[in-house]
């Protein structure tokens, strides 16, 4: 997961910001992961959040509603082998 620049970065020409790596570590562990746990997660994060996501969890459910970083977290993920991950792009009342 080291290579997602998980901050101050750029994507498609859009100007994104996303939390420190710490941030996400917090929020991961409030969730006191768990191997049978399926997650909802709005928004794409660069991946990075996502990343972390599926290695603590089962299966996780991202949507994001804007089509470049939807479609770049998609790509990102998928090379790395991240299978547990199912991508919707739109907003939520279309999923």
């Amino acid at each position: 997961m080291s290579n997602l620049n998980p901050v101050g970065a750029q994507l498609c020409g859009l100007k994104t910001s996303i939390s420190q790596p710490f941030i996400f570590g917090l929020m991961a562990n409030l969730l006191e992961p768990n191997s049978r746990h399926k997650v909802l997660k709005f928004g794409s994060d660069l991946s990075y959040q996502t990343a972390v996501l599926a290695e603590l969890e089962n299966e996780i459910f991202t949507v994001e509603i804007i089509e470049e970083p939807a479609e770049e977290s998609e790509r990102r993920l998928g090379i790395r082998g991240y299978n547990n991950i199912k991508f919707r792009t739109g907003n939520s009342n279309h999923c």
